[in-house]
C-alpha cells in the first residue's frame, strides 16, 4: 500500500464514524527536517511510519506493520486536540 492509498483508506474509516472530524495537523507525506509543525504518516516498503515534528524536529517515529496501528495512532493524535478544545471552551471556574 502507498502513501496515497493509506490515505484514501484512513480517511475512509475515520468518515465512517466521525464524518465531521477534521484530519487538521496530519500530513499525508514523509515529514522531514524543519516541514511544518504535525504528524506526519507514510508509507515506506512493508511499514507504515507516523511521525511528529515539531519545532523543526522529529520528536517521535512510530513505526507500524497493520494499518489499525496506523489509525489508532492518528485517531489519537486528533482526539486529543479535540478533547482540549473542547476543555477549553467549557471551563469550569473554581
Amino acid at each position: 500500500m502507498n502513501t496515497k492509498q493509506l490515505e484514501r483508506e484512513i480517511r475512509t474509516q475515520v468518515n465512517r464514524v466521525y464524518p465531521e472530524l477534521d484530519l487538521r495537523g496530519i500530513y499525508f507525506s514523509e515529514g522531514t527536517e524543519n516541514s511544518p509543525e504535525g504528524t506526519y504518516v507514510y508509507s515506506r516498503g512493508n511499514e507504515f511510519h507516523v511521525v511528529f515534528i515539531e519545532k523543526g524536529k522529529r520528536k517521535t517515529q512510530e513505526i507500524c506493520h497493520k494499518l489499525n496501528e496506523v489509525l489508532w495512532n492518528v485517531l489519537e493524535t486528533v482526539l486529543f486536540d479535540v478533547a482540549m478544545d473542547y476543555a477549553l471552551k467549557h471551563r469550569v471556574e473554581g
